[in-house]
């Protein structure tokens, strides 16, 4: 199955906490500690990311992270999503002095990004250029999870029907969906499409419907659009509808990302 990867950001970061409590996204993340160390919350309790391993979660909602006091620590991080979506609930945690291919196509990512840093930093970047640097990182991201798929077994959504109603939401979210629109695309009933998106989804279709208009709200956000624009372009009639979407999702308000 073709797995289409929408890369939404990277970096080489060092960490802050004020930053960490208040960034919100629910990308998947592929994270990679270059110094330090630091704890992260999974459904099945704290996990430790420590150096010379790469983790790739499937939620990198920022108050999933917490620092170790008085820990120096600083990170390679890629943020993602895939459609169709992972079907793996779990962290995947590669020990990169047992992976060369893995650590490889990291270092080649990391010098990317040190390179566009570098050139922010002379004052010497350009959007085009900016596009182009993403671009390498997605067909460098694309390799790496066919090689993850392949060697730890990580599996993509593959129900035709959940990958139709996914692609129903991605091409009508911006208008009024209720269970009974996605469910008659897929000649199915109403009940039928719950019980599909609760076995590979772990969640409702409206609530992945939410999800999704809340990740599309914050990338309109992130590229200058205004709360009220993201809110119609988004498939909600206000901003209180808007505002109340990210609360339930995120566990903060628009006009909080825009302060970031």
């Amino acid at each position: 199955m073709n797995v289409k990867v929408i890369f939404n950001g990277a970096g080489i970061s060092n960490a802050n906490v004020a930053i960490w409590n208040h960034a919100c996204t629910r990308y998947n993340r592929l994270h990679v500690p270059l110094e330090g160390r630091v704890v992260y919350h999974e459904v099945k309790g704290e996990r430790i990311l420590h150096e010379g391993r790469a983790y790739l979660l499937v939620n990198s909602y920022s108050p999933n992270f917490e620092m170790i006091p008085n820990y120096q620590y600083r990170h390679l991080y890629i943020d993602f999503r895939t459609m169709p979506p992972f079907a793996n609930n779990e962290t995947i945690e590669i020990d990169l002095s047992e992976d060369e291919f893995s650590l490889y196509l990291l270092k080649a990512v990391q010098t990317i990004i040190q390179k566009n840093i570098q050139l922010y930093q002379k004052r010497k970047i350009y959007p085009e250029e900016q596009n182009d640097q993403g671009e390498q990182i997605r067909h460098i991201l694309i390799s790496l999870l066919a090689h993850l798929q392949l060697r730890y077994g990580l599996q993509v959504v593959d129900n035709p029907k959940i990958v139709t109603a996914l692609r129903y939401i991605d091409e009508h979210y911006a208008e009024t969906i209720r269970n009974e629109d996605i469910s008659s695309a897929l000649y199915i009933d109403k009940r039928s499409l719950i019980r599909l998106f609760g076995k590979y989804m772990n969640m409702t279709p409206l609530q992945y419907l939410t999800q999704y208009r809340v990740e599309r709200a914050l990338e309109n956000l992130r590229n200058g659009m205004s709360v009220t624009e993201t809110a119609y372009s988004c498939g909600y009639q206000s901003d209180v509808s808007l505002r109340l979407a990210f609360k339930r999702v995120l566990g903060c308000t628009p006009k909080e990302i825009l302060k970031q």
